[in-house]
């Protein structure tokens, strides 16, 4: 997951893990947009399509960064919205992470574009600015910290990620996602998939 590398999430976990908003409380979420997909696999089900996989799994591994890995999930609400073919094109979910974080995630093709990432915790708040929650690539990106404004340079995480990787590979020295989170991701996602 690409997105674990950027500058700017690095920061955002290192804020809500040094206690900056206090005891965390609630992440709100969302990853939308409207698509005019056709032929592509988005939309097959067998291929792993919908909504909920393609973006909410952005979504997903914020939780999982955040918490400590999620290791308490359960589910409060699914509303889905489902397309011709079978997949998910919109999926709101809410859940409530290790007895006291609740979080809230919308992940849709069918929607109008909005990406959102807002957490708050009992002593501040950080957000994302409107279109910069997941897939700032290649661009400058900003930060609200309990009202102060932190700016990123332009930054590419797909190359972060492979540099990281490589040293990983290499040296044993770069920074990786654990499989542990990898797994927990998938595991939340599936539970969200299967949740009536």
């Amino acid at each position: 997951m690409w997105g674990r590398w950027h500058p700017r999430f690095e920061r955002i976990v290192e804020l809500v893990s040094n206690g900056d908003l206090g005891d965390l409380e609630h992440i709100e979420t969302a990853f939308t947009f409207t698509s005019e997909m056709t032929d592509n696999y988005r939309l097959r089900p067998e291929m792993g399509g919908g909504a909920l996989l393609d973006v909410g799994c952005y979504q997903a591994h914020a939780w999982v960064a955040l918490t400590q890995g999620a290791p308490d999930l359960t589910i409060t609400h699914v509303d889905r919205t489902v397309g011709p073919t079978g997949i998910d094109l919109t999926t709101d979910v809410g859940v409530t992470i290790n007895n006291k974080v609740t979080a809230h995630a919308v992940s849709s093709f069918a929607l109008p574009s909005h990406q959102q990432f807002i957490v708050r915790g009992t002593d501040g708040e950080i957000s994302t600015a409107d279109g910069e929650a997941f897939t700032t690539w290649n661009e400058a990106s900003t930060l609200l910290v309990n009202g102060v404004l932190e700016e990123f340079p332009v930054t590419n995480a797909f190359v972060e990620m492979v540099e990281n990787v490589s040293e990983r590979i290499d040296a044993g020295s770069g920074w990786v996602v654990s499989g542990a989170d990898s797994i927990r991701v998938a595991a939340i996602l599936d539970a969200i998939a299967n949740h009536p």
